[in-house]
């Protein structure tokens, strides 16, 4: 894949990411919400390379810098959005700015922000301990072939032995909002769907990989495991 093929799909992707920002709803997402909905403790995240897809105003990653401030081991986070990157400016805009430069001031060696895409990682091979992706990735996917690649890019940037945790992956009409929101987003709303291209998933990396559902407070979601 060649360098400008990437910025082309950036600056596609990011023109479309911006007008579809105005309809969505997002959850203020800390990291009790990641806890519940995810099915992760806080305490099992002590000394690990976490990758946050999605991560809006990075609500989680401060909550969990804030919990792990006075521990010896402490985690290290990455957060990508799409909306780190906008060139539009305006209040929005400036709100968020101002947010993740307070946060790369208060943790300056534990978290570090991002502009990317879910189909295009900036990342190296075997990266993250962890990947989680709550209300972001695969929500905002609009075609099978992005989702697709979506799924591949997590699974090269994680380490062996390493887990990705995902969701939700249905649609659902009380978390998106309204108007251009919902016509791109019904696709996946057929779990049989999703189980066909996980067990091609599975076949495709013999048997190094696995994909399994799980549902927690009516919210789908996806764990990746990779071995």
């Amino acid at each position: 894949m060649s360098d400008q093929f990437i910025k082309n799909e950036f600056a596609n992707f990011r023109e479309q990411e911006i007008a579809k920002a105005r309809h969505v709803v997002t959850t203020g997402r800390g990291l009790s919400e990641y806890e519940e909905r995810l099915m992760i403790n806080r305490d099992m995240l002590a000394g690990k390379y976490i990758l946050d897809l999605g991560s809006g105003v990075a609500k989680f990653p401060e909550e969990l810098c804030e919990y792990f401030s006075n521990k010896r081991l402490k985690p290290h986070l990455i957060c990508l959005d799409i909306a780190y990157d906008f060139q539009n400016h305006g209040a929005g805009k400036a709100l968020l700015d101002k947010k993740i430069y307070a946060l790369r001031e208060r943790f300056p060696k534990e978290i570090s922000f991002v502009a990317g895409l879910f189909s295009s990682l900036p990342f190296s091979e075997r990266t993250f301990d962890y990947v989680f992706s709550l209300y972001a990735f695969p929500l905002h996917i609009r075609e099978e072939k992005f989702f697709e690649k979506g799924l591949h890019e997590i699974i090269r940037v994680l380490k062996i032995g390493g887990t990705a945790r995902l969701a939700p992956l249905e649609y659902n009409s009380g978390i998106i909002g309204e108007n251009g929101a919902e016509k791109y987003l019904t696709y996946f709303y057929n779990p049989e769907h999703f189980e066909s291209i996980f067990i091609k998933m599975e076949k495709f990396y013999h048997g190094q990989v696995k994909l399994k559902t799980f549902r927690t407070k009516n919210v789908s979601g996806l764990t990746i495991e990779k071995f």
